[in-house]
């Protein structure tokens, strides 16, 4: 940290870099500040005292909407923390509405308007689109918005611009004509992440408080895990380096751990869901950790230098990464495990975001395996090997299949995360190639056509999903497989529109019908 107070990272090649071993021996002579169990009692009664406050700076105008009105800039914070807040905990709720209503540093209007735009797609308000007929120019004022503000952001590292970087980094890829933009701000995002020494862990330096520590965790971390997503999306070489990064995987703030949650952001029109614990910590825990593996199966299997390993040298690897799969599955705690048989029905299930990991550690199975399978990149003659990686990479299809039908069980395919879109082509990859193998009637294929109908669901509010549906068809024909998509379950999976007019169960709460017309922070 300099004299003027800006915290900046410089390592020992660096001329600005300044040797304090002493200081740091003082340091850890000193002890921790104070216990872990004291530092979440702190940070949960500031969260709750927070979250009763925004009410109250909302009814008395304290709130700073950037000019929108509040009503519709409620909204559409309400869909954010009901939505993409959960996937990666980014944004950090009490410090942000804290700040909104009086100018603190972690709030800002940048941070604002990407959260306005990653939520407009998912809002049923018109007037947050340029075309009324089409959702994809929802929050185009929004992005307008950004645009203007950001150029003004980039000369210095905040971390409200990194927060606001991966928001539109997220929001942007989901379009699908827009990767490059997103590649680009996700790098800046990673660039003022070094810059403000936010990989190293500081909690002994005593120049944060708690909260700042927490919330230099969570970006940090989320950051991470989106890295690692946008470099399976992209297929490209990640930018954060898990050996570069002394950060625990450690979230002290556990208020919406269990803090009832509803799909009111969701397509869910129906009264089936009974609501859950939100499970956001530790769901995101794990996140983390599995982020870890992911980092690993990039940089083994997936790299350019990675076909000049010996046979020898690759099925020792490929047994190692297994062994982290397992463990990582093994380690998880038991609410966020799912059975997806369910004999309780779609009640029984846990929130999007427990759904989105477990479609990701299957998708690690296949991409780890992938590989090594007849036509793979790094096809080992070892027969035992081939039949090992098929049977894992098919039971993990299998299990995405399952993984689909039970989601659009529970909340509706329609507006499921661009996440488990990029699942389905995952899945449908190693579908199409046994279909061609198998008769029709084989359970292959209603899997198959179950993931071709989520590729034409979900296509509205993630566009990108377009071009990994071309992909399969094109796969279907060249192996000659014929599906029907009758064999779909459902089939096709129900739109909200059509949920709505089925009548009888699919009368929407009264709760979830003022979400449709007015704001969803009067549901929660």
């Amino acid at each position: 940290m300099s004299a003027d107070g800006v915290s900046t990272y410089h390592s020992r090649t660096s001329t600005l870099y300044e040797d304090h071993a002493p200081e740091k021996q003082a340091e850890v002579d000193t002890g921790p500040r104070i216990p872990d169990a004291w530092v979440e009692k702190g940070l949960v009664a500031e969260a709750a005292k927070q979250r009763q406050l925004e009410d109250l700076n909302f009814r008395q105008q304290r709130l700073d909407f950037d000019g929108v009105d509040p009503d519709l800039g409620m909204h559409l914070l309400s869909i954010h923390w009901n939505r993409q807040h959960h996937s990666f905990l980014v944004t950090y709720r009490p410090a942000f509405m804290r700040d909104m209503a009086c100018g603190g540093p972690y709030f800002s209007k940048l941070l604002l308007n990407a959260i306005y735009f990653g939520a407009s797609k998912f809002s049923p308000r018109l007037e947050v689109r340029k075309d009324a007929n089409d959702v994809r120019t929802a929050g185009w004022k929004f992005r307008e918005r950004v645009r203007e503000l950001l150029g003004g952001s980039l000369d210095s590292s905040r971390i409200t611009t990194i927060q606001a970087l991966l928001q539109m980094t997220n929001s942007l890829f989901a379009l699908g004509d827009e990767r490059s933009a997103a590649w680009l701000y996700s790098g800046m995002a990673f660039r003022m992440i070094i810059d403000l020494g936010m990989h190293v862990d500081l909690t002994k330096t005593g120049r944060f408080s708690d909260e700042d520590l927490e919330i230099r965790r969570r970006v940090f971390w989320g950051a991470f895990v989106i890295d690692k997503m946008q470099s399976l999306y992209q297929g490209r070489p990640v930018s954060l380096k898990d050996t570069d990064v002394l950060v625990p995987i450690k979230f002290l703030d556990t208020h919406e751990e269990l803090e009832d949650w509803q799909p009111f952001a969701y397509s869910t029109l129906t009264p089936k869901y009974s609501g859950s614990p939100a499970y956001s910590v530790s769901t995101f825990s794990a996140l983390c950790r599995l982020s870890l593996v992911m980092s690993d199966i990039l940089s083994c299997i997936y790299t350019e230098r990675c076909v000049d390993q010996s046979p020898t040298d690759l099925a020792s690897m490929l047994d190692r990464l297994q062994v982290k799969l397992d463990d990582w599955k093994a380690a998880l705690p038991s609410h966020v495990q799912m059975n997806l048989l369910d004999p309780e029905g779609a009640g029984a299930f846990p929130p999007p975001h427990v759904f989105s990991l477990h479609a990701m550690h299957n998708v690690l199975v296949i991409l780890l395996h992938r590989p090594f399978v007849a036509d793979g990149h790094l096809y080992n003659t070892s027969r035992s090997i081939l039949v090992d990686s098929f049977m894992k990479c098919a039971t993990a299809a299998s299990n995405i299949a399952d993984i689909l039908l039970a989601y659009d069980r529970a909340f509706s395919i329609r507006h499921a995360p661009y996440l488990i879109s990029y699942a389905t082509y995952v899945a449908a990859t190693i579908l199409v190639r046994i279909a061609a193998k198998r008769r029709s009637e084989s359970k292959v294929f209603a899997d198959l056509a179950t993931c071709l109908a989520v590729f034409k669901e979900n296509q509205e509010t993630n566009y990108a999903v377009q071009k990994a549906a071309i992909v399969i068809e094109t796969l279907i024909k060249r192996l000659g497989v014929v599906v029907d998509l009758a064999m779909a379950h459902p089939s096709p999976m129900a739109s909200q529109e059509q949920r709505l007019q089925a009548g009888g169960n699919a009368s929407p709460s009264a709760c979830q019908m003022r979400f449709l017309k007015y704001d969803i922070s009067q549901c929660q």
